[in-house]
């Protein structure tokens, strides 16, 4: 059962801001099946959240504390909202696809990047969530020796990606700002920062 949303026609959107919806919609062609309904459904929906979005930002009864926590709230209805349009393993997936354009987006702050490192980073980074979703929905809240040594695998891949795809200089610089892959966590699995999803999960600093 789809949920209904309030029709967003009376309210402006940018027109760039709404080719850039349809074009992550797009992409999602690359990790998960939808059909046509479904994606205008989810452009939809995208552009109802930003304009919900937009209106707490110029909201003058909000302090700048109490908006991002809004914004977060925002956030958290419409995944809900995304997982009623498809499974809630495909808004999983788009949730990982998401966080990981946003950790491009804050490796190219601190660093340059050619395009070439940008989308091999961003392949690394979405496949070792990809890799933690699929061992996620495997063992659940399961804990093992052997459930912890494959993750570190995991991880291990993606840093050994990491270290061959960014330069020495590049790669210590986003070590110091804990922005690369840390593959022995110790004890404590859950502390992975690429395991951690932001609630920012539809609207990503990098896509280009």
């Amino acid at each position: 059962m789809y949920i209904t949303l309030v029709s967003v026609s009376a309210q402006k959107i940018d027109q760039q801001k709404e080719q850039d919806i349809r074009s992550w919609v797009e992409s999602y062609d690359e990790f998960i099946t939808i059909n046509q309904t479904q994606k205008d459904k989810i452009i939809e929906l995208y552009k109802e959240r930003y304009l919900e979005k937009i209106k707490v930002s110029y909201d003058t009864t909000l302090d700048d504390f109490t908006k991002p926590m809004h914004k977060k709230k925002i956030d958290k209805k419409y995944y809900i909202y995304l997982s009623n349009i498809i499974s809630p393993f495909q808004a999983k997936k788009i949730q990982r696809y998401h966080s990981s354009k946003d950790r491009i987006g804050q490796i190219k702050f601190m660093v340059e990047l050619t395009p070439k490192q940008k989308e091999e980073l961003h392949d690394a980074i979405f496949t070792l969530k990809l890799k933690n979703l699929e061992i996620e929905q495997k063992y659940g809240n399961q804990t093992s020796p052997e459930i912890a040594e494959e993750k570190k695998n995991a991880r291990m891949e993606c840093s050994n990606r990491e270290k061959e795809i960014l330069t020495k200089q590049q790669y210590d610089i986003l070590k110091n700002v804990k922005l690369v892959t840390v593959v022995n966590w110790g004890e404590n699995e859950n502390t992975d920062l690429l395991n951690t999803d932001n609630y920012n999960v539809l609207d990503p600093l990098e896509y280009n």
